[in-house]
């Protein structure tokens, strides 16, 4: 490769990342089959821990769920009665504890809006996709999922797609409801999940530069 086509990918790449963001509001426009195969192949090519899966093939599985479809609705309905419960648990915890009351706000607040206004994030996009890493020893799952979503958002960003990460999706893997709507078994997988379709608005350009200060070379 000459320096001349190293320069064009590089840019290229460096467009991708400055697009990269999250989208919260979703167009009825519904992405095509190739583009969302696409977004998923990006996510397979992302590193895994093979000394964990050992010899299993199927250490990682895609669950595609369309914004219309019953299993939609049922997912919803599940995440709803776990961001209420999960709003009243944290509520009484800072209630007993300053600190957590100090540096938790933000995020009980987010919880306060899932559970009065429910989980938005699901039936907005055109498709919700779950992804499951095999949970082995040692169980890096997470990790590996932190890379297979980055690799899926970069790609998505290429395709002119909007991404949302859903986080909640992680702590829905021991969830016997949820995993028996997408036909997975409880406790065998780690959960991340993201939406995906076309954004409401056009996205403004982004302005970020390298910060030397927050940097030390030793």
């Amino acid at each position: 490769m000459d320096n001349e086509q190293i320069a064009e990918r590089n840019q290229v790449l460096d467009e991708i990342l400055m697009d990269r963001r999250s989208i919260r509001a979703f167009s009825e426009e519904i992405p095509s089959k190739a583009d969302v195969e696409a977004v998923i192949f990006a996510g397979q090519l992302a590193p895994y821990a093979a000394m964990s899966v050992g010899t299993r093939e199927d250490y990682r599985r895609f669950v595609v769920v369309p914004r219309d479809s019953d299993t939609m609705a049922r997912l919803k309905e599940i995440l709803d009665a776990k961001a209420k419960e999960q709003y009243e648990s944290f509520s009484a915890a800072m209630a007993h504890n300053p600190d957590l009351h100090k540096q938790g706000a933000a995020f009980a607040k987010n919880l306060k809006n899932m559970a009065e206004n429910g989980v938005r994030s699901y039936g907005s996009a055109a498709f919700n996709i779950i992804v499951a890493e095999i949970r082995g020893i040692p169980d890096t799952g997470s990790r590996s999922l932190a890379h297979c979503m980055q690799n899926m958002w970069l790609k998505a960003t290429a395709l002119g797609l909007a991404f949302q990460l859903v986080s909640i999706t992680g702590q829905m893997s021991d969830d016997p409801d949820f995993c028996e709507a997408i036909g997975l078994n409880p406790g065998e997988f780690s959960f991340d999940g993201c939406g995906l379709g076309y954004p409401a608005q056009p996205q403004e350009p982004r302005s970020k530069t390298y910060i030397p200060e927050y940097v030390t070379w030793l």
